[in-house]
């Protein structure tokens, strides 16, 4: 994804920390989902639009509770 920030980084892995402390919250496919951008970043790899806006979306549904 172009023009990917160091702020945009950090606000993925703030993202995927919150949902990952929240298991209760998410369904298997979600788990893996984060699960597997978690192992992503951590290797460095950023996300693509795709997989930034479907966090977002799982995001934004765990911190509605």
């Amino acid at each position: 994804m172009p023009g990917i920030t160091d702020e945009m980084r950090e606000k993925w892995r703030h993202r995927v920390t919150f949902c990952k402390d929240r298991p209760a919250s998410l369904n298997d496919w979600m788990l893996d989902f984060i699960d597997s951008l978690d192992a992503q970043l951590n290797a460095g790899r950023d996300l693509s639009i795709k997989q930034s806006f479907k966090l977002g979306e799982i995001y934004h549904e765990v911190e509605a509770g």
